[in-house]
């Protein structure tokens, strides 16, 4: 690494996950900003798995040995404390957190580079993920910058129907990338005045919690074109949980506790968090899950063409 240090830390928390852990890997280290730069550092945090992760990261390492960190841990700490000892283990200015079962498009590194680059002083950058059956993947460049959280809300409202791309409001995994001395500094205001460490390690959304809390006099970029990260498997425990959805709650009251934000903009949040955890999104699931999405988006298309015609 250059003198001082890495721009950006991929950081990968993982847990028995080895097949898809070298599918993400294979997809970072074809890129030029890992390849031909010191910008770009990729820290893995064993959960510690009992597959072959282990032997197939140090394989990584052999290859690229001063690009590549592995650290394994001796006992389970759990998923929520996982992300913050990842993120701790980064040493690039910027973090981003990304689910080992995800993968990265091969545009991923140099379009957040580029956004990083753009404006000085950036604390978070948010970009959207899409399923890897996906047939519409969108390659035009579409990129916002907001000052204020104000801001960033009454933009994810006027999307309207475009939840696909909210749901980046409301979750961690490979969505946030975040300025790292923000983020700590973040951490430790909010267990000084709203939390105890045992409240955030526990919480199920404590990355997306501290990412938002102090955001008086901020800069934020979103990425809504191209989405930079592909996933390829739903996860239909996430939704209908009672824990997590008390959890997302928590979040959403903190954002509008603390922040000025417009009456449409908290209807338009409530009804996120309504889709996130209803029966509808237990059929999507299910639909997608069998391969049977074509039919729930047919549908999803058809009551977003008369919602958008009645407005």
């Amino acid at each position: 690494m250059g003198k001082k240090g890495p721009l950006l830390s991929i950081c990968i928390p993982t847990y028995n996950r080895e097949k898809y852990l070298k599918r993400l890997l294979d997809s970072i280290v074809c890129q030029k900003e890992f390849l031909d730069t010191d910008d770009v550092e990729i820290v893995v945090d064993d959960g510690p798995s009992s597959d072959n992760t282990e032997s197939m990261v140090k394989e990584y390492i052999k290859r690229y040995w001063n690009k590549i960190k592995y650290y394994r841990n001796s006992v389970r700490i759990g998923l929520w404390p996982a992300f913050l000892e990842v993120l701790s283990l980064g040493t690039g200015k910027y973090l981003w957190l990304i689910g080992s079962d995800d993968s990265m498009y091969h545009w991923a590194l140099s379009e957040m580079i580029s956004v990083i680059e753009m404006k000085e002083n950036l604390k978070l950058i948010l970009s959207g993920r899409i399923n890897a059956d996906a047939k519409d993947l969108n390659t035009r460049m579409e990129k916002y910058f907001f000052n204020w959280f104000s801001e960033l809300s009454y933009y994810f409202w006027s999307l309207k129907n475009e939840f696909s791309f909210i749901d980046v409001c409301f979750t961690f995994i490979s969505v946030f990338c975040i300025n790292k001395k923000y983020f700590f500094d973040a951490y430790e205001k909010l267990l000084k005045r709203w939390f105890k460490k045992d409240d955030l390690s526990g919480q199920y959304f404590n990355f997306s919690l501290i990412s938002y809390s102090d955001m008086k006099e901020w800069n934020i970029a979103v990425i809504k074109e191209p989405r930079l990260i592909e996933f390829t498997q739903w996860n239909t425990s996430w939704h209908m949980n009672n824990k997590i959805r008390k959890d997302l709650c928590q979040l959403y009251f903190f954002l509008v506790r603390n922040y000025k934000v417009s009456f449409n903009c908290k209807c338009f949040f409530i009804k996120s968090l309504l889709l996130w955890s209803s029966p509808i999104t237990l059929i999507k699931n299910f639909l997608y899950k069998i391969h049977l999405n074509k039919i729930y988006d047919y549908f999803a298309k058809l009551y977003n063409k008369k919602a958008w015609i009645s407005r």
